[in-house]
């Protein structure tokens, strides 16, 4: 199984609904020890910023094209606490949170769960990495020039 390295970065400037940007960066190495990259950045109208970071992780994950073994870079706790601790419980409960109540985001999770089933997954909190300053600066300077 190839082994590939997912960097997620959000930008957004309340916690309320509204723009957002996001960046995904892919990392692997082939067989033949080349290393290959491959980076996007959107703008998403309205959105959360929970939701932002779910879509950044699937659209990550739809680049894909065979199972991989991913460690994902993130410094979402939201979405990194609930794809550990609550995704399985969500899908084998119909998508229904311990309460009962559908879970919120239901939708991007479901897709996010869809994307990911192919993979081993693992998250890495440690949330420096090289081109991440690049990253940042990047989106917000998108950010500005579509304010």
């Amino acid at each position: 199984m190839d082994q590939v390295r997912i960097y997620l970065l959000t930008l957004r400037k309340r916690p309320s609904r509204g723009k957002g940007y996001f960046a995904y960066r892919l990392e692997f190495v082939d067989q033949n020890g080349k290393m290959h990259e491959k980076e996007l950045y959107e703008e998403e109208k309205d959105i959360t910023a929970n939701q932002l970071a779910l879509v950044a992780m699937y659209r990550a994950f739809e680049a894909l094209r065979k199972p991989c073994e991913v460690e994902v870079f993130t410094d979402s706790l939201y979405l990194r606490g609930n794809f550990v601790a609550n995704l399985e419980n969500w899908t084998l409960n119909n998508w229904l949170n311990a309460k009962g109540e559908p879970v919120a985001n239901g939708e991007l999770w479901r897709r996010l769960e869809e994307v990911t089933k192919p993979h081993v997954i693992r998250f890495n909190m440690a949330y420096q990495w090289p081109a991440r300053r690049r990253m940042t600066e990047w989106l917000q300077r998108m950010k500005m020039e579509h304010a």
